[in-house]
């Protein structure tokens, strides 16, 4: 199945009880603001926080004394589509009394979504990527094998790739990793055993794996696969360079032009507009252009496997990202967003 990119937050919350708060960690590869709503004297909206990736920011000191909270997100990278609830809120850091009359008095009227404590003293609202859970905190090495015997589902197959992550959607969950310019969708089905599918769900996106099962059916750039065995591995030297290119990357030549690589997937944006999403992998060479560079970064649209762009990889640090776009030989600089 092809996997929908609407470009929106998935938001997960969880009561928490080590400390008092409202607290709102940012799951996602992008830096987003955050504002929040609350009924007090009056309605009242207060914001931004600002919450890098991977960060978490308290928006609520103190225990925590009403039931419902309401949320609104702002990302350079993508839209926000609230609930029906309306508050004020204005560009730059506010506290505004009042959900009526926005507009009136100089401010803007925005949607919100609605946030249940189940009137816990704290709670943390998670903020996760398009269509994808927070995985757990990994306990360590993964090697889980089991004794099903090859080639029950279809032709066996042994490949390392790097895992992607694990989608719930309306009836079908599954994971997915890229292996081999392939992504690999492996659903919870029964066929699978629960142990390797349950594994699956608490390894971090970008995490390199072997993986052995069965190939069951195949598309144009798509692999449906039961799993007898995951091994998590290190990093090889491909990997570790795409781990190194996580993030957003804003285009030193125009800065509407961005894209987020979120393991081995590149969504293209423009304006802050979804404009497409391609497969990743490094490799040694470009298939067609032996020797041209290495390594390279090759590029790949789900619509289009057979022409996909290779890039060489000139440079990756922790704030400038350079390719060169093979055969023309265009350099492409992109500078780390913020």
């Amino acid at each position: 199945m092809k996997r929908l990119l609407a470009l929106f937050l998935v938001a997960l919350t969880m009561p928490g009880a080590a400390r008092a708060g409202l607290d709102v960690c940012n799951q996602t590869p992008w830096d987003v603001s955050v504002a929040i709503g609350y009924k007090a004297d009056l309605w009242t909206s207060e914001g931004w926080w600002n919450v890098g990736a991977g960060d978490c920011k308290t928006v609520v000191g103190g225990d925590l004394k009403k039931q419902f909270y309401y949320y609104r997100i702002s990302s350079d990278d993508y839209g926000f589509e609230g609930e029906n609830y309306y508050f004020c809120t204005t560009g730059q850091a506010f506290t505004i009394p009042g959900d009526t009359d926005c507009k009136a008095r100089g401010y803007r009227r925005e949607t919100f979504s609605e946030l249940d404590t189940g009137e816990a003293v704290q709670f943390t609202l998670n903020l996760t990527a398009p269509g994808r859970a927070p995985a757990p905190a990994p306990s360590g090495d993964v090697d889980i094998q089991s004794n099903m015997q090859p080639g029950q589902f279809g032709e066996p197959f042994s490949v390392r790739g790097v895992f992607q992550g694990c989608i719930a959607g309306d009836g079908d969950y599954f994971c997915d990793f890229h292996a081999e310019g392939w992504r690999w969708i492996v659903y919870q089905d029964g066929r699978t055993p629960g142990d390797i599918y349950d594994a699956l769900t608490r390894l971090p996106t970008g995490t390199p794996v072997h993986a052995t099962g069965d190939l069951v059916s195949y598309g144009d750039i798509t692999t449906e696969a039961m799993l007898r065995g995951i091994e998590t591995l290190p990093p090889d030297r491909f990997e570790q360079l795409l781990q190194d290119m996580q993030g957003r990357w804003i285009s030193a030549d125009d800065a509407s032009s961005s894209f987020v690589i979120d393991g081995s997937e590149r969504i293209n944006l423009y304006s802050g507009d979804y404009m497409g999403e391609e497969f990743l992998r490094v490799a040694e060479t470009c298939d067609d252009a032996a020797g041209a560079g290495d390594p390279v970064l090759i590029a790949t649209d789900p619509e289009d496997r057979d022409f996909p762009f290779c890039y060489g990889i000139l440079r990756v640090t922790a704030s400038l990202l350079e390719l060169m776009y093979l055969p023309g030989g265009n350099i492409l600089t992109y500078v780390r967003g913020n």
